[in-house]
């Protein structure tokens, strides 16, 4: 399928915010494990990096 051009989301990065959207605040791990077809966690990590690079999300310490 080809991507849209008014999609700045890919399908993967959609799900990620997904899951950020349900669970509100969440570590990678949660994330991972929130994620079909489970990821690695660094896939996961680089994910979200990427939403962050967006800023469609942030960084909690």
């Amino acid at each position: 399928m080809k991507k849209s051009s008014d999609d700045p989301l890919s399908r993967r990065e959609r799900q990620a915010m997904e899951v950020l959207f349900r669970l509100g605040e969440a570590t990678a791990g949660q994330v991972q494990e929130g994620l079909p077809d489970l990821p690695s966690y660094s896939a996961t990590r680089a994910l979200l990096g990427v939403l962050v690079d967006k800023g469609l999300a942030k960084v909690s310490k």
